[in-house]
């Protein structure tokens, strides 16, 4: 399948790892599991997306600005995952301020 064949949401996630976690899509792909977690993503990001535009709406937000918002909340909630580089395993915590090497 290729990306582009992906509802929104899956080719957002799949976009988005395969250019700061690209070690993490090529194990996925490896194991021909990136089309099931990709679509799994989409699932739970669009129900949430789903339930933040009803919400924000109820809430006197005009629909763009309703819609806008949770998109800005599902990026970050399910897509926007750290780089590899800054978070080489999923789940541990950055180092706010890395140790600095003492010079001899």
């Amino acid at each position: 399948m290729k990306i582009s064949d992906l509802p929104f949401w899956a080719e957002e996630y799949v976009k988005h790892i395969c250019i700061h976690r690209p070690k993490m899509y090529k194990e996925l792909r490896k194991s021909r599991e990136l089309e099931s977690v990709a679509l799994s993503i989409q699932n739970s990001a669009k129900s949430l997306f789903d339930s933040l535009v009803s919400s924000n709406m109820a809430m006197g937000m005009s629909e763009r600005s309703a819609r806008t918002a949770a998109r800005n909340h599902v990026m970050r909630e399910y897509i926007l995952l750290p780089s590899e580089r800054d978070v080489p395993v999923l789940g541990e915590e950055p180092e706010e301020f890395p140790e600095e090497r003492e010079e001899d």
